[in-house]
C-alpha cells in the first residue's frame, strides 16, 4: 500500500520521482522501487515521506484514509486558487524542512 499512496502523493503535486528523491536526499532509483514495490522506504525515510507531504504514518501505510475534497465542479478560477494555497503551503513547509536540516 505504501508505494501506490507515496506515488500518489508525489503525483498529486506534480513531482517527478527526481524532484521527490532531491527533498529526501535520496537517488531516484530508490523512489522507483518504493514506488514499484520492490523496496520499501526506511523507518527514518517513512517520517520524511510523511513530514514532507503533510500525512501520517498511518496514512501512508495505509491504515488511515483521508477524505478527498474534489474541486473540480468548482470555477477554474476558484480551482486555481485553491490549488495555488496548496503549492503555497507545501512550499513553506519544504522551506520549514530545509532550515531544520
Amino acid at each position: 500500500m505504501i508505494d501506490k499512496t507515496i506515488r500518489e502523493l508525489r503525483e498529486d503535486l506534480g513531482w517527478t520521482q527526481a524532484n521527490l528523491a532531491k527533498h529526501l536526499g535520496v537517488t531516484d532509483k530508490a523512489i522507483k522501487n518504493w514506488e514499484s514495490g520492490s523496496s520499501k522506504p526506511s523507518f527514518d525515510n517513512a517520517i520524511e515521506i510523511a513530514k514532507l507531504f503533510c500525512v501520517s504514518l498511518d496514512y501512508l501505510a495505509g491504515l488511515e484514509k483521508r477524505e478527498p475534497i474534489y474541486v473540480d465542479q468548482l470555477p477554474v478560477k476558484e480551482q486555481r486558487y485553491i490549488r495555488g494555497l496548496l503549492q503555497y503551503y507545501t512550499n513553506m513547509v519544504m522551506n520549514d524542512l530545509k532550515s531544520q536540516k
